[in-house]
């Protein structure tokens, strides 16, 4: 498996972290650090369409590139 030079994400990076990126805004809103991620969930679960996100797409296909790709901590994002 190739593994994309680290600079690849750095316009993602750059356009997210802008303070008025709107989709950031929003979840910064009502995103609470204190509980634990599942709580932060609406209604405390994912839904269907997110579960096979996870499962399919997720799990087996981005987080492994991108630790590759050097962000190691995503390895510890649905797990």
């Amino acid at each position: 498996v190739a593994i994309p030079p680290k600079y690849l994400f750095d316009p993602v990076s750059a356009a997210v972290g802008a303070p008025d990126h709107e989709v950031v805004r929003r979840i910064q809103e009502t995103y609470d650090p204190a509980l634990e991620p599942v709580a932060n969930l609406p209604g405390g679960k994912l839904t269907a369409g997110q579960r096979q996100f996870v499962d399919f797409v997720w799990r087996p296909r981005i987080r492994p590139c991108l630790v590759q790709a050097g962000f190691s901590r995503i390895a510890t994002i649905g797990g």
